[in-house]
């Protein structure tokens, strides 16, 4: 079977019993690289003709007997870790989204000023003066003028005007007060809130689930509680 077109870099590599060889980096038309893990200490080249077979991202390859070989020491070196050299650190970054807010300036409306006309009826009082005829009697003895023997029992019509004083209405416009209108700003607290994502890095030992594995019977890939720390 062409293995060759159905590899792609990122795929787990596995030996039959479910140990995790590493990852494959690249592919190229002699064989595939595999990235260092807990068997391979450095990138290993791996061949078609040793792959078992390929379920989804997984690759199930069949180790040589040299590798084996050299698996064994390794596995002692892990039993005794007086005499085993000192690991390397490996550093893994763990990223997280964090929230920072930003302000634009929308228009949430507008305001219109104008000024209409009411009317109403209003009323004022004015003192007015007016003119009344009245008609006094005075004796003869006190009398001032002297009538004329020819107008004497005659009949006389004397016309006196008489005068009022009359009200009439006026409107003259007048500044009453104005009106001042200006834009003020006020600072007011508001929470916004979002959905953030953070990672985590989890520890997992393999040769504790391959022996809880054997003691069990489950599938390599099973996980009992409390195999993974997270820290």
């Amino acid at each position: 079977m062409e293995w060759r077109n159905q590899i792609r870099p990122g795929m787990v590599v596995r030996t039959p019993t479910g140990d995790k060889l590493g990852k494959v980096a690249r592919v190229d038309a002699n064989g595939f690289i595999i990235e260092k893990g807990l068997l391979f200490k450095k990138d290993s080249v791996g061949s078609f003709d040793r792959i078992m077979s390929i379920d989804g991202d997984e690759i199930v390859y069949e180790l040589s007997d040299t590798v084996e070989e050299r698996r064994e020491p390794e596995v002692a070196e892990r039993e005794a870790p007086t005499t085993a050299a000192p690991a390397e650190d490996v550093r893994i970054p763990l990223v997280e989204e964090q929230l920072r807010a930003e302000k634009y300036v929308v228009q949430k409306g507008a305001v219109r000023v104008r000024k209409q006309v009411v009317t109403e009826e209003q009323q004022i009082t004015v003192p007015v003066t007016r003119e009344e005829v009245v008609l006094e009697h005075v004796p003869a003895g006190e009398a001032r003028s002297e009538v004329a023997a020819k107008e004497a029992f005659q009949e006389q019509e004397i016309a006196i005007p008489v005068v009022e004083e009359e009200v009439r209405v006026v409107k003259q416009p007048v500044v009453k007060e104005e009106v001042r209108v200006r834009k003020q700003q006020i600072q007011e607290q508001r929470v916004a809130s979002a959905d953030v994502r953070h990672e985590e890095a989890e520890i997992e030992d393999e040769e504790k689930r391959r022996t809880r594995s054997d003691e069990t019977g489950a599938e390599p890939g099973y996980m009992a509680p409390g195999d993974k720390d997270k820290i």
